[in-house]
């Protein structure tokens, strides 16, 4: 999907991310944090809900925390309970998406079936989600439109790794760095960062967490043109050759630099430091983050290498987007509890 032209007035500085609208009314920037990952952790308790009634798809839930992380940036906490802002995003983000649902349907995921049997309490939080979705829509500007970063991520995997016997490989890493992304999903880091870049940064951290090498740039395109007219030519009589198409560097296919990666690579190794269990935070966030920095430097070193020999292919304007590079996400000065 192409970028919209309305998608920069959703992107902030760093320092913009550390001054949203409920701290500038007097909430400490690490409880306006916190209420963001419990306002996404909701989105995941109402998927687990509707698995029994024919559970909504992936694009859903990065839709609807797109929604809270945009929302939040014009609007207050304070103001606005994130509970039924959650439950706001999931049935506005349903419709965007194409799944929509009942908003009886939603509240059998939002109340208790005791709740749900009272009619006062279950009108009151149907008003309540209905008042929120009103809001929401205001303050998006109508604007529904999110281009997701995990269908771009499967994608770069599967053309990146499609040498003999790598395709395993290219759906082990495409898994991985799907997971990464829904782990990111309770920071604001689409705030920061394009889909593409966030895609590029999760297929390279997912290799660090493999332990798997990235592809390297491939042969200069003369010698790819090269290669296939010489199979042309020693193709038995009859045999029928496909058409020339060349490789491609895997970041090409986004549109991203390798310079544009190393701060949100280490954006997303930070998000694992916010974990609730102590073990995730002190052994696996500090292991995934020193291997995602040599995986990181390892494509800085690949990049200067290969800048000299390799011929490029032109991206397509439609697979252009622009990167943010600033201070690491965790300089912000909180952490999620």
């Amino acid at each position: 999907m192409v970028a919209s032209l309305t998608e920069p007035q959703w992107y902030y500085s760093r320092d913009e991310l550390a001054l949203p609208p409920s701290v500038r009314a007097g909430m400490p920037l690490s409880r306006e944090r916190a209420l963001r990952q419990e306002a996404v952790r909701q989105l995941w308790n109402m998927r687990d809900k509707s698995k029994d009634k024919g559970t909504f798809g992936q694009a859903v839930v990065t839709a609807a925390a797109t929604f809270v992380h945009r929302f939040y940036m014009r609007e207050t906490f304070q103001d606005w309970d994130h509970k039924a802002t959650a439950a706001a995003a999931i049935f506005l983000a349903s419709k965007a998406e194409e799944e929509p649902r009942s908003l009886k349907t939603l509240l059998s995921w939002v109340l208790d079936p005791n709740e749900l049997a009272d009619p006062h309490r279950a009108n009151d939080v149907r008003q309540k989600v209905l008042a929120h979705e009103e809001a929401m829509l205001r303050v998006l500007c109508f604007d529904l439109t999110v281009r997701h970063p995990h269908w771009i991520a499967v994608s770069v995997a599967r053309k990146a790794w499609v040498g003999e016997g790598e395709q395993e490989v290219g759906d082990k890493v495409a898994k991985v760095a799907w997971m990464i992304l829904n782990d990111s999903l309770s920071a604001p880091l689409c705030l920061l960062y394009t889909p593409p870049v966030l895609a590029a940064a999760a297929v390279v951290l997912a290799c660090a967490q493999l332990d798997v090498a990235l592809p390297g740039p491939p042969p200069p395109l003369s010698e790819q043109k090269a290669l296939h007219e010489f199979k042309v030519q020693e193709a038995e009589e009859g045999e029928e050759m496909p058409p020339f198409e060349p490789q491609v560097y895997w970041l090409e296919l986004v549109g991203v630099e390798p310079d544009q990666l190393p701060e949100p690579v280490k954006d997303l190794a930070d998000v694992y430091k916010l974990a609730a269990d102590e073990f995730v935070v002190e052994e696996g966030a500090r292991q995934l983050a020193a291997k995602a920095q040599s995986v990181v430097d390892a494509l800085a070193f690949t990049a200067m290498a290969g800048s000299s020999t390799v011929e490029r292919v032109p991206p397509s304007p439609s697979s252009t987007s622009p990167g943010f590079t600033s201070p690491s996400f965790s300089d912000l000065g909180t952490r999620l509890a």
